[in-house]
């Protein structure tokens, strides 16, 4: 039998993995999407929900309350949101 071409080893076997790495880049590429997008929507609920509350926080602030304190007031929100979430998603 002819030989009709001759390839390296690791040529033989980059062509054998050339599926499974497109499915892997694939997978990565959509994990990162997903990633960004939960991101977006978080950061559109936190915003609106601080939208909401201009009035608590302006009172908060002129009885004394300073930025670190309104600060962990919206994160605390935002974190029972991810927790929920986190929480759903793993099941």
């Amino acid at each position: 039998m002819p030989i009709i071409s001759i390839r390296t080893l690791q040529e033989q076997v980059s062509v054998q993995f050339i599926q499974p790495r497109l499915i892997a880049r694939l997978t990565s590429f959509f994990g990162v999407l997903s990633l960004v997008l939960a991101s977006i929507g978080l950061y559109g609920v936190t915003a609106y929900n601080v939208g909401r509350r201009v009035s608590e926080i302006g009172v908060r602030m002129a009885l004394g309350a300073n930025r670190v304190h309104i600060l962990v007031l919206v994160l605390r929100a935002a974190w029972g949101l991810i927790s929920l979430g986190s929480s759903l998603g793993c099941r």
